[in-house]
């Protein structure tokens, strides 16, 4: 993994957001994965070379071009994640062309990384793991000895430098991180369970325990350390970092029983959920490796959930899922990196659209149609950024740090807020301000809903206040609000960030009252009013409000209590909430205070709030009623059906689950070449042949030493086995073809077969003209009579090409090519013809074509 270090950063880098981008209908269903997955697969996969393309164009962007074909297909890890990609798929479904496609992104792989040389450590972790994956997913046992060889081969990488911990890379070794180590440890206890071999399970337990030790506090799962003596830790916050700490400990637990293991899994699970959201959807970690990060949290967060009885999370994950897919193209189906924002047009990466596609894969459905709702709750330190860091220094913020350093032009923070329903929302700033008051422009939807906001100094930065916008239009679904720095608006002073809340926002005077009048003394109500002189049995107040999703919705009413504690008794849609809600008194009529009713369901659709005088049920006092707001939290959990945990086949590899009892019998490669055509072209058929003995599950061959294929074969021994490979493009020259015969008993390879191509170019071709009368009018005929066929043709006078068209290959028949000459000058015009094919070009002998002097001419 080559672009770490450019993540490394608490707030990403600003992005480009897009509003009003049309986004189709969402549901979170299977019907919506088979979509996702076909669409990836039609963006991304080339069956041609059985490798994902690196970009959704297809074409090489030289900022991330790492793989083979100088990029054009995706890089090591990458391919290793996009292979987990197919996994999550097969798993899901079960589908035999899916199950193909494991084979096949492998066997691609291979045939570009024949020996998976790598200098990082966790890019040659993430095959491993995959490998076991896939072994315990078809049995093949070649998955399982690669896994095998590949944790081998890291497991080197370990010394007690930082108190153990495989390093990160190999030259320089300059860093010891979780997203080497967490998979390593998942993969050695895999190992164990698919071998029963104990000296795996001690490498998985040395491996969590160093990171559980070095790079882990109540929960909360770091990056990396580095440098000299004890190193120093690097604290950044990445969720793929969380994902392979959960699923590490999660797997342990299941290898071992020992229950701390799955508390430390829920205490990073915990943290992760609570920290690394905004607005209740994964925060965006940018393009590039960044963009495939939360894939591997949402596969092991869901592992955790519906394996281990952790239902706690799955309203969440499920609420990611619906986001990402709302927001989904509409054109192509596939996801962004950023799932709380519509997907912009123009190239995708492979790793940014196989993120959202595993998530519909594993997360359970719920079945939701129509837009996702956030949660109203928006850490500044998680949204994007312009030209603004954040700290975590100055004590009492919310999130895991604040936006700071905020003093010059230009300087802004975005939001991706997402809503239940059009209409009036409450905006509310979390802030610090000790230099003094500050102001700042606020937009939403690019529309200027505060040129010059005020933020009333707070004396220290350590004293967070709250300031409000009231009633701000919000559209259904994607809304973007920007809070910045603008000189020519009046921006001034510095300004801490902390947090955004987003509420929707209904006026109590709106409502339909009972016997409550309607005041509006200037006291600082919102709106038109309130509702007041409210203290008779019966009064009350029905609020109307249309929701785009079912669920549970945090209800805050805004009041005063001039006259001492009151109480009302609230309910939804006919139903009881709270019998007898407390309001506590406030110091004066002037003094505006909220509570909180938490988690109410409402339906989908049209609801009533009401809030009622009930003396039956001991409400009391006068109270007047300003606003009420409702914020989304998200749906309780669904019975979701559990999951059967990993599992592995019966008997182990070393046992011959092959059937072979013996290596197997040594084969006989062949080629065609020159009996198909009578030539020794460059397409020919490489075939193997084992006439008899013990069968093979795994074919290679090799081209002048280097891997050109390899192939699953199915044993049946000890009958007959035969592949045939066609060979094409080959120039002149000489190729060596060896192979090898696999099984589980050993490797037997091939004689060696020489193939000599020497009539790769096109045969000679004759040229000949018709121009018997030596007039200025004739026509040039080509004829190729026998041998290897061009694939186009051009005609030369002198060295001026005059004409040139394409030929149909149909080798060893003959090629004809035509051009006709009209008025030809007097005196001698040379010609040739070139065939060409893709090992060259091939001339013809030149021709004269004399052109005689019309009569009468001088």
């Amino acid at each position: 993994m080559t672009q770490r270090a450019a993540l490394g950063m608490l707030a990403t880098a600003t992005l480009a957001l897009s509003v009003g981008i049309a986004t189709p209908a969402a549901a979170s269903t299977a019907d919506d994965a088979d979509q996702a997955f076909d669409a990836f697969v039609d963006a991304f996969w080339d069956p041609a070379k059985n490798y994902f393309f690196t970009n959704s164009d297809h074409v090489i962007n030289p900022a991330h071009a790492f793989g083979p074909e100088e990029g054009l297909y995706t890089d090591f890890w990458w391919e290793a994640q996009l292979w987990e990609t197919v996994m999550d798929a097969y798993q899901r479904t079960g589908d035999a062309e899916q199950r193909q496609m494991i084979d096949d992104v492998y066997d691609g792989f291979v045939a570009y990384h024949p020996d998976f040389e790598n200098n990082f450590n966790d890019d040659i972790g993430w095959w491993a793991q995959g490998a076991i994956r896939a072994y315990a997913l078809t049995k093949d046992c070649r998955y399982l000895e690669r896994s095998k060889q590949l944790f081998e081969g890291i497991w080197a990488e370990w010394d007690s430098t930082y108190g153990g911990g495989i390093w990160w890379r190999k030259d320089p070794r300059d860093q010891k991180n979780v997203a080497t180590n967490g998979p390593a440890s998942i993969t050695a206890t895999r190992l164990y369970q698919a071998t029963g071999d104990d000296a795996y399970l001690d490498k998985a337990e040395q491996l969590f325990d160093w990171v559980d030790t070095h790079l882990q506090v109540d929960g909360h799962v770091f990056d990396h350390l580095e440098g000299p003596g004890d190193g120093t830790l690097v604290k950044w916050d990445f969720t793929y970092n969380f994902g392979n700490y959960i699923g590490a400990a999660t797997a342990l637990y299941e290898a071992t029983e020992d229950a701390a293991y799955l508390d430390k899994a829920i205490a990073a699970a915990d943290w992760a959920t609570t920290y690394l959201t905004n607005g209740g959807t994964f925060i965006d970690e940018g393009i590039n490796d960044g963009a495939g990060f939360k894939t591997v949290l949402v596969r092991h967060l869901t592992y955790l959930a519906t394996v281990h009885d952790q239902p706690q999370y799955l309203p969440l994950l499920q609420a990611n899922v619906t986001q990402a897919w709302d927001h989904r193209r509409p054109g192509d189906d596939l996801v962004g990196w950023n799932w709380s924002a519509p997907t912009a047009d123009g190239r995708l990466q492979s790793l940014t659209a196989a993120a959202a596609v595993s998530a519909l894969q594993v997360v359970p459905f719920d079945g939701h149609s129509g837009s996702q709702p956030g949660t109203g709750i928006y850490d500044a330190e998680n949204a994007v950024t312009t030209a603004l860091g954040a700290e975590s220094s100055s004590e009492g913020f919310l999130g895991r740090g604040y936006l700071a350093g905020w003093n010059s032009d230009g300087q802004a923070v975005t939001f991706s807020v997402n809503t239940a329903a059009a209409g009036a929302h409450e905006l509310r700033l979390r802030y610090a301000a000790a230099a003094g008051d500050a102001t700042r422009r606020i937009l939403v939807n690019g529309a200027e809903v505060g040129s010059n906001h005020r933020f009333p100094g707070t004396g220290l930065w350590s004293t967070w206040a709250e300031t409000d916008l009231d009633n701000v239009d919000l559209l259904a679904g994607h809304n973007t609000i920007r809070v910045e720095y603008a000189a020519g608006s009046g921006s001034s002073q510095f300004l801490n960030l902390d947090r955004l809340l987003v509420s929707r926002q209904l006026e109590a005077e709106a409502g339909v009252r009972s016997g409550v009048d309607v005041e509006s003394n200037p006291n600082g109500h919102t709106g038109d009013g309130y509702l007041a002189g409210w203290n008779g049995d019966g009064q009350g107040v029905d609020l109307g409000v249309a929701v785009e999703k079912a669920g549970r919705y945090d209800v805050t009413l805004r009041y005063a209590a001039g006259a001492g504690d009151a109480s009302r008794h609230v309910a939804v849609n006919g139903t009881e909430v709270v019998a007898d809600q407390a309001f506590p008194g406030t110091p004066s009529w002037d003094a505006w205070q909220a509570v909180t009713v938490p988690a109410v369901p409402l339906a989908s659709g049209a609801n009533t709030i009401s809030v009622v005088l009930d003396e039956a049920e001991g409400s009391r006092n006068w109270l007047n009623l300003d606003h009420v707001t409702l914020r989304y939290v998200h749906d309780a959990p669904t019975d979701s059906a559990s999951r059967e945990p990993v599992s592995f086949p019966v008997g182990t590899c070393d046992e011959a689950a092959d059937g072979a009892t013996a290596p197997p019998g040594k084969a006989v490669l062949s080629s065609d070449n020159g009996w198909d055509t009578g030539l020794h072209d460059g397409s020919y058929t490489v075939a193997m042949n084992l006439w008899w003995g013990s069968n093979a599950g795994t074919y290679r061959l090799y081209e002048n030493g280097e891997l050109l294929v390899e192939r699953t074969l199915t044993p049946s021994s000890p009958n007959p086995q035969q592949v045939s490979e066609a060979i094409s493009g080959r120039a002149n020259g000489e190729y060596v073809y060896t192979a090898e015969l696999v099984n589980s008993q050993g490797t037997t390879p091939t004689a060696p077969l020489t193939v000599t191509v020497r009539d790769a170019r096109p045969g000679v071709p004759v040229l000949s003209s018709d121009n018997n009368d030596g007039d200025g009018d004739y026509t040039l005929t080509a004829n190729l009579w026998w041998g290897t066929n061009a694939t186009s043709y051009r005609f030369l006078e002198g060295s001026t090409v005059i004409t040139e068209g394409a030929l149909t290959d149909a080798t060893p028949s003959a090629q004809t090519a035509r051009h006709s000459v009209t008025g030809a000058v007097p005196g001698a015009h040379v010609y040739r013809v070139e065939f060409t094919n893709a090992a060259g070009a091939t001339s013809s002998a030149p021709i004269t074509v004399t052109v005689a002097p019309e009569q009468g001419a001088s």
